[in-house]
């Protein structure tokens, strides 16, 4: 008997330990997240991926062309990089923006292609869940907008469609500064 005595307080605390420990953890399903910069045109809700934009500037000092289309604003210099200004919003046939304290410039560089484009208002940072992504009708937007624009994602707040600088870049007409 006395040889069963370890035995029985292993089993005994076997026993207890079962009926008081808490389960294995469940798998959580981590959902993949989009990350892109939010703003606006005209009164449409946009995104970009976050990697097409590499900054938010306050509208900058501008020097004009003559003989410039009217959504190319001019020529600023920014940390002396010069960099070509252009009113996003009235290049995609829209109303031209009202510079005031909440538009600013989203500076973007793809393929050796510089630009600050002006949106009237920044949202910032903004996290989408992936499965929430889908494509774009063309009628969901105004003006040249949707050429630009696949695919959206639909949310609470409405419909926010996400914009290809990438493609905006390799756009021959956003070459065509001058009239």
């Amino acid at each position: 008997m006395a040889n069963n005595l370890p035995l029985r307080h292993l089993l005994d605390l076997e026993r207890r330990c079962r009926r008081y420990a808490s389960g294995l953890p469940q798998k959580i399903e981590v959902k993949k997240r989009w990350i892109g910069v939010g703003y606006r045109i005209a009164d449409q809700h946009i995104l970009s991926p976050l990697g097409e934009i590499q900054e938010i500037l306050d509208y900058p000092s501008v020097t004009k062309l003559p003989s410039s289309k009217p959504w190319f604003h001019g020529i600023a210099n920014v940390r002396g990089t010069l960099l070509p200004v252009i009113d996003l919003q009235s290049f995609l046939g829209l109303e031209p923006v009202q510079i005031g304290r909440r538009s600013k410039i989203m500076r973007i560089g793809m393929g050796g292609v510089q630009a600050g484009l002006l949106a009237p208002e920044i949202y910032g940072m903004k996290r989408f869940i992936q499965d929430n992504k889908s494509d774009a009708a063309q009628s969901d937007y105004s003006g040249d907008i949707s050429r630009f624009i696949s695919e959206k994602f639909e949310m609470d707040e409405g419909q926010w469609g996400v914009f290809s600088m990438k493609m905006l870049s390799e756009d021959a007409n956003f070459f065509q500064i001058l009239r």
